[in-house]
C-alpha cells in the first residue's frame, strides 16, 4: 500500500516581485474528492502504477473536469487555496504561505467580523464577480428586499469537500460577499459555520473501518461522518445557548426563539438532516432545515453510491420531511429545499463544459444524465416531500461550473437569496403564529 494521489488535474499560477515569486496558485482536479479518497485505501500495483481495483466511475471514463458526486457537496470548492490545518495533516501543496496566513487570519475573525484587506485575484486575467453594481468602485450593496425581524440564529453546514471560509470569504474575496454577510444584511446577526477545514474531511475514511460502510449500508452517524454531526452538535448548542443569554425581545408577530435555523448546502443538507434524527435534541435545539442543492435521494440500484448508503439509510430512517407536523411542547419544526433548474446534462458536450460536468454528476445522482439541476445536483433530488419547494436558476456553488473563477449567481449570493429568504421569512411567521396558539 502506498498513499498516493492521482489527481489527473492541472495547475495554474501567477507569477510577480523579485526572482517570480508565486502569489498566486489554482489547482484543478480531474477526479472527485471521493475518488481522491478512495486511492487512498487502495492498494497500487507495482507494474501499472495504478490502483489494483479497476476504477470504473463515470469520471474516469470520460477523464472530465472536476464533476462532484452526491458527496460532493462543494462543487468546485477545491479550486480555492489550499490552507492549513493546525497541525492535523501535512496541507496540500499549492498555496503559496503568504496567502495561506491570509487565509488563516480570517478564518479566526468572527463569523461577522468586517472586511478587512482587499481582494486578491485568484488567476492573472480571471473576472472577479460582481455581486452588486458599483461594488468594485466602492458603492455599498442595495437594500434587501427580505429583512428578517426577531431573525433566529443561524447555523450553516458546509457541503461536501468546502472549508467553512467558502461561507465567509469566498474564493479570496472580500467577506461583504460571502454567504454570512449577505444574512447578517438581512437582519440574521447570529450566523455561524460549522468550523470544518477542507483537510477534515479526509476524516472520510474512518468509514473503511466499518463493515456497513463497505457493504453500502452505511448510517449517517457511522464513523464517516460522525466527526462532522459532533462538531455541527456542538456549533448549535453554543448559538442557542449564546441567545438563551440575550434579553428577551420577543414580539406579538414573531416571538423570541433560542433555536437556530440550519441551513445546509448540498451535501450539508442531508447532514443537517442527519443531525436531527436525535428527534428530542433536534425539537429542543432547531426550528428548521433550509437546504441548499442537497442531494436528498439516493441513487437507483444501478448506480453506485458515493455515499456508500448513508443517504439511502437516512431517508428509511426520516424520510422526506419527517420531523414537520403536529407542534409539540417542544415546539413547530418546518423544511425548505431550495434546487435549481439551471443546467442541462448534456453527455455529448464538450469535456470540461458546464453542461458536461452536470451530465457526469447528475448520473451518480440520480442515473440520468440529460435533466435539470445546477450544475452538479439535478432538481428532481434537491427536494424533500412535505418540505416548502422553491426551484430557482442558479449555479451549485461559489465558482463557475468548471472553474475556479467566483460567481454572483449561486444559492448563496447577494443577488439570489432574497427568492429563497422570503419563503423561510413566510415559515417563520406561521411557526411564530403556531406557538402563540395552545399546547
Amino acid at each position: 500500500w502506498r498513499p498516493r494521489l492521482d489527481l489527473r488535474g492541472r495547475t495554474r499560477y501567477t507569477l510577480a516581485g523579485e526572482g517570480g515569486r508565486i502569489n498566486a496558485y489554482d489547482e484543478a482536479w480531474a477526479i472527485t474528492p471521493s475518488e481522491a479518497l478512495l486511492q487512498l485505501v487502495r492498494p497500487y500495483s507495482a507494474d501499472s502504477n495504478q490502483p489494483e481495483m479497476a476504477d470504473t466511475s463515470v469520471a474516469a471514463r470520460n477523464g472530465r473536469e472536476e464533476t462532484e458526486s452526491k458527496l460532493d457537496g462543494g462543487a468546485n470548492s477545491e479550486f480555492a487555496e489550499r490552507t492549513e490545518s493546525d497541525g492535523e495533516l501535512p496541507r496540500q501543496r499549492g498555496a503559496a504561505s503568504d496567502v495561506s496566513a491570509g487565509r488563516d487570519a480570517k478564518l479566526q475573525n468572527e463569523a461577522g467580523a468586517e472586511q478587512d484587506g482587499e481582494l486578491t485575484r485568484l488567476n492573472e486575467g480571471e473576472s472577479v464577480a460582481e455581486h452588486w453594481a458599483g461594488r468594485m468602485q466602492g458603492k455599498p450593496p442595495p437594500k434587501p428586499r427580505v429583512f428578517l425581524r426577531q431573525a433566529p440564529p443561524v447555523v450553516i453546514l458546509p457541503g461536501f469537500g468546502n472549508d467553512a471560509i467558502d461561507y465567509i470569504a469566498p474564493l479570496n474575496q472580500p467577506n461583504e460577499v460571502g454567504f454570512v454577510s449577505v444574512l447578517q444584511r438581512r437582519g440574521i446577526r447570529s450566523a455561524e459555520v460549522v468550523p470544518v477545514r477542507r483537510l477534515n474531511w479526509l476524516n472520510v475514511l474512518r468509514g473503511v473501518a466499518d463493515a456497513d460502510f463497505w457493504c453500502g449500508r452505511a448510517e449517517p452517524t457511522g464513523p464517516a461522518f460522525n466527526w462532522y454531526l459532533q462538531a455541527a452538535r456542538t456549533t448549535v448548542e453554543q448559538s442557542v445557548a449564546e441567545r438563551r443569554r440575550q434579553p428577551e425581545t420577543g414580539s406579538l408577530d414573531l416571538p423570541a426563539d433560542p433555536r437556530v435555523l440550519l441551513v445546509g448546502h448540498s451535501a450539508g443538507g442531508w447532514l443537517a438532516r442527519s443531525l436531527c434524527l436525535d428527534e428530542e435534541w433536534a425539537r429542543q435545539h432547531v426550528r428548521g432545515i433550509v437546504s441548499l442543492g442537497a442531494p436528498h435521494l439516493g441513487p437507483p440500484p444501478e448506480v453506485p453510491d458515493q455515499t456508500r448508503g448513508t443517504v439511502t439509510s437516512l431517508n428509511m430512517r426520516a424520510p422526506g420531511s419527517f420531523l414537520a407536523g403536529p407542534r409539540t411542547s417542544s415546539g413547530s419544526f418546518f423544511y425548505v429545499t431550495v434546487g435549481s433548474d439551471r443546467i442541462i446534462g448534456d453527455s455529448g458536450a464538450p469535456p470540461g463544459s458546464a453542461a458536461k460536468t452536470a451530465s457526469d454528476s447528475y448520473r451518480m445522482v440520480c442515473g440520468k444524465d440529460a435533466v435539470a439541476g445546477d450544475g452538479i445536483v439535478p432538481l428532481q433530488a434537491a427536494h424533500l416531500e412535505g418540505a416548502a419547494q422553491v426551484t430557482l436558476s442558479c449555479f451549485h456553488s461559489i465558482a463557475k461550473p468548471g472553474t475556479s473563477t467566483p460567481t454572483d449567481d449561486w444559492y448563496a449570493a447577494e443577488p439570489v437569496v432574497d427568492s429563497w429568504l422570503d419563503v423561510v421569512q413566510l415559515e417563520l411567521r406561521k411557526q411564530a403564529v403556531r406557538q402563540l396558539l395552545p399546547f
